[in-house]
C-alpha cells in the first residue's frame, strides 16, 4: 500500500519560504504541488500542519489537508483496484476530473439494475431541489416518483423500478393509461403533459448533468390515444332514459338523500344535451330561457353559442329545430316570463349576474359555477343509471356528445359534417369520438365477408 506524506521539499523562493508538497511512496523524484509557500520552522511534520504562527496558517491548513485528502482518495483507489502505479501516476491525476467519472460511473452502475428512475430521483432530483430551497419541485418530484412506482407495482410481472435506459412511448403509454383509470384519474391532458415534462426533465437531467444515460430517450406520445373511452349509449339505451317511468313512492334508502326529481333531471339534461347535437355540458348549463326561439309563443329553435373549440374562428352560433322529443323536455323547465334566468336549476344559487365586481372575476365565478355544477350532475347522472338499472358505471354527461357522434355517424353522416356540429377544432378529435364504431364496422363487414 502507499504511503502518502506531507514534506518541505524544493529550493526556496526570494522571500525564504519553502514549497509544501505531498509525496508518495518512496519516490522522492515525484511529488504533489500544493500551492503553499511556508518558512522553515513554521511547518509541523509530524502532524502535517502549520504553527499558528504563521500567517494565514487556518485557511493554509485548510487547503493542505483537502489536497492530502485527494492524494489518499487515489492511492487508495489504485490499492482497491490492484492496479500498480507510481508515484508519477498519481501525481499526474487531474482529481476534479477524475472524481466527477467516479461519480458519474457510480450513477451509471445504478442505473444499471432496476431502481434506476425512482431511485435517480429520490436520491438525486429531490436533494437537488431541496438544496436550492424549491420545496415546491421536490415535492412535486417526489409525488411523480410515489405515482410510478404505484404504476410499476400493477404490472406483471411487479417491478419495482425501471432502468432510465429503458424508457420508450410505449412504457409512457402505459403509464399514462394507468393515470387515466387509477382511482383518482387524471383528466386533463394538460395534467399529463406536465407529468410527461417532468419525466423528461429527469431525463435530461440524468444525461446531461449526471451522465447517467447515454442519450435522451425520444418520447413523442399522442395524448389523445390514451384518453379512456367514454361510454356511448346505443338507440335503445337512449330510448330506456325517455321512457323510464319515475316511481316516487318505492325511493331505494340509498338514493333517498339525493331526491328523484335531482336524478331525473339529470337524464334530462342528459337527453337534453343528445338532442341538442352533442352540445357540451357547460353550454347547456349556461342556457337561458332567452336561449329559446319561439314563433307565435310556441319553441321553435334553440340557439347558443359554443363555448370552446374554434379558437381562431371565434366562438360558433348553433341554431337547433326543437323535435318532439327536445320538446318535450324544454316545455318542463322553459319559462319566457324569465328571460334572463338560467333555463336548468343546476346553476341556480351559484351563479349570480353580479356587476360591482370586475369582469374576471365575474368570468372566474362563472366557470367555478359551471364546474361545480357538472360535478352534481355526473354525480346523480350515475345514480341515475344505478336506480334504471342501465349498466353503465361510468356513464357522465360528456358521453351524450360521444352517443351524438356515433348516432350521427351510423346515419350517414360525414366525419365533417359531425365535426363541425360538435365543434372540435381538429379531425384527430372527431375521429377519436368515432374510433370504436369503425372497429365495430370492420369486424361486421369482415362477418359479412364470411357470410
Amino acid at each position: 500500500m502507499g504511503t502518502v506524506s506531507i514534506v518541505l521539499h524544493g529550493a526556496a523562493r526570494g522571500d525564504g519560504k519553502y514549497p509544501l508538497r505531498i509525496r508518495v511512496g518512496q519516490n522522492r523524484k515525484y511529488s504533489y504541488e500544493t500551492q503553499c509557500y511556508v518558512k522553515k520552522g513554521h511547518f509541523n511534520e509530524g502532524a502535517s500542519q502549520l504553527y499558528s504562527y504563521e500567517p494565514d496558517y487556518l485557511r493554509l491548513n485548510k487547503l493542505i489537508r483537502k489536497r492530502y485528502a485527494e492524494v489518499v482518495e487515489l492511492v487508495e483507489f489504485y490499492d482497491e483496484k490492484g492496479w500498480p502505479y507510481t508515484s508519477q501516476d498519481i501525481l499526474a491525476i487531474d482529481y476534479p476530473i477524475w472524481k466527477s467519472s467516479q461519480e458519474k460511473s457510480k450513477q451509471i452502475a445504478q442505473d444499471s439494475v432496476p431502481g434506476g428512475f425512482i431511485a435517480f430521483i429520490r436520491e438525486v432530483v429531490i436533494p437537488y431541489w431541496q438544496t436550492k430551497k424549491n420545496l415546491s419541485n421536490a415535492e412535486k418530484y417526489q409525488l411523480e416518483a410515489d405515482v410510478f412506482e404505484e404504476y410499476l407495482a400493477t404490472l406483471k410481472p411487479m417491478r419495482v423500478d425501471v432502468p432510465m435506459a429503458d424508457f420508450n412511448n410505449a412504457l409512457i403509454e402505459g403509464y399514462f393509461s394507468y393515470l387515466r383509470t387509477k382511482k383518482k384519474p387524471c383528466k386533463k391532458d394538460s395534467t399529463l403533459k406536465r407529468r410527461l415534462a417532468q419525466i423528461d426533465a429527469v431525463l435530461r437531467f440524468a444525461h446531461e448533468k449526471k451522465g447517467v444515460i447515454s442519450s435522451i430517450p425520444n418520447l413523442e406520445i399522442d395524448l389523445n390515444i390514451l384518453k379512456a373511452n367514454k361510454p356511448k349509449l346505443t338507440k335503445d339505451q337512449i330510448e330506456l332514459l325517455e321512457n323510464y317511468e319515475w316511481d316516487l313512492v318505492n325511493i331505494p334508502p340509498k338514493h333517498q338523500q339525493k331526491g328523484i326529481a335531482s336524478l331525473r333531471r339529470s337524464v334530462q339534461t342528459f337527453l337534453l344535451q343528445y338532442y341538442l347535437f352533442g352540445a357540451r355540458i357547460g353550454d347547456v348549463l349556461l342556457l337561458t330561457n332567452s336561449s329559446v326561439i319561439t314563433q307565435k309563443g310556441r319553441p321553435v329553435r334553440v340557439e347558443y353559442y359554443q363555448q370552446k373549440g374554434r379558437k381562431k374562428a371565434g366562438k360558433k352560433l348553433m341554431s337547433i329545430n326543437v323535435n318532439p322529443r327536445l320538446m318535450a323536455i324544454l316545455t318542463e323547465y322553459w319559462n319566457p316570463e324569465k328571460p334572463n334566468d338560467f333555463l336548468l336549476p343546476w346553476m341556480a344559487g351559484r351563479y349570480e349576474h353580479d356587476f360591482t365586481i370586475s369582469e374576471e372575476e365575474r368570468a372566474y365565478n362563472l366557470k367555478k359555477a359551471v364546474h361545480d355544477a357538472t360535478s352534481l350532475v355526473n354525480i346523480r347522472l350515475k345514480a341515475a343509471c344505478d336506480w334504471i338499472g342501465l349498466d353503465v358505471p361510468t356513464l357522465a354527461s360528456h358521453s351524450a356528445r360521444h352517443s351524438f357522434a356515433q348516432r350521427a355517424k351510423k346515419k350517414g353522416k360525414s366525419i365533417e359534417w359531425i365535426k363541425e356540429t360538435l365543434g372540435h377544432s381538429t379531425y384527430d378529435i372527431t375521429a377519436h369520438y368515432l374510433a370504436d364504431l369503425d372497429s365495430e364496422e370492420l369486424n361486421q363487414n369482415m362477418a359479412d365477408v364470411y357470410d
